[in-house]
């Protein structure tokens, strides 16, 4: 397995660079507009598992299906909502047994650290940020990895919540501290980068969203779809920096 597939597998199951491409054939205006705008943001959330939060967008976005949508697009969102229903079962399960974990060990942080994870897939943003906060309070009992992973995942919230600034410092933290000689430790950086340049783009910093993508391309490749999308909006070209870093030569 190549270095970039091995980095990807980190990333939490990333498995598409590409903007799907149902996104890049959005009307710009109508009502139809607004069934773009939700499948984009379920394509979103279903990327960074925010399952519960995908699957009722993905619902929303069924329901205004415009009556001439092929049915090959039709397929993809009823794909997904299957996709979405299975990963919430599963969600409820692991939280089942997570529970009952912690109720056994309650300073296994550890466990701590996945509950809050499935607590997030099940759209329980408030109650996963306490046991992230929990998890935080004893770095001593969680390995390295999930201590960045959970820095990482709070700036996400910050990020969910508008608070863009507050994001910002998990985001700089978690690279700051990230161990870049490991695959798991270049992962954490590399969602870090990739969630500062989104934040950049909310605040409206076109320049600095550039460099930092420029960064993003120079020490991890290819800049995922979502960070890509989000630069396109604002004009700013991902894969050209990505092809100007790495020229093909035959």
């Amino acid at each position: 397995m190549e270095r970039r597939e091995v980095l990807l597998k980190c990333l939490g199951g990333a498995v598409a660079t590409l903007v799907p491409s149902r996104l890049l054939s959005a009307p710009a205006t109508g009502s139809t507009n607004e069934f773009y705008e939700l499948w984009e943001e379920t394509c979103l959330c279903h990327y960074w598992f925010e399952d519960k939060r995908a699957y009722d967008l993905c619902l929303r976005t069924w329901s205004l299906a415009p009556k001439d949508l092929d049915s090959s697009f039709r397929a993809d969102i009823v794909e997904k909502l299957g996709h979405l229903r299975d990963a919430l079962r599963s969600a409820e399960e692991d939280l089942r047994r997570q529970r009952k974990a912690l109720r056994g060990d309650p300073h296994n942080h550890e466990t701590r650290f996945y509950l809050a994870f499935t607590l997030t897939r099940l759209g329980l943003e408030e109650a996963a940020m306490a046991e992230y906060r929990v998890a935080l309070e004893n770095p001593a009992e969680l390995n390295a990895d999930g201590f960045r992973d959970s820095q990482n995942n709070i700036g996400w919230y910050y990020y969910r919540q508008r608070d863009y600034h507050e994001a910002l410092k998990w985001f700089d933290r978690v690279f700051e501290q990230a161990d870049c000689s490991n695959f798991l430790g270049e992962a954490a950086a590399a969602k870090a980068i990739e969630n500062k340049t989104l934040t950049l783009v909310a605040l409206g910093m076109a320049q600095e969203a550039k460099e930092t993508a420029r960064k993003y391309v120079q020490g991890f490749g290819r800049l995922p779809w979502p960070a890509t999308h989000a630069l396109a909006k604002i004009g700013i070209d991902a894969d050209a920096i990505y092809l100007e870093q790495y020229p093909f030569k035959p």
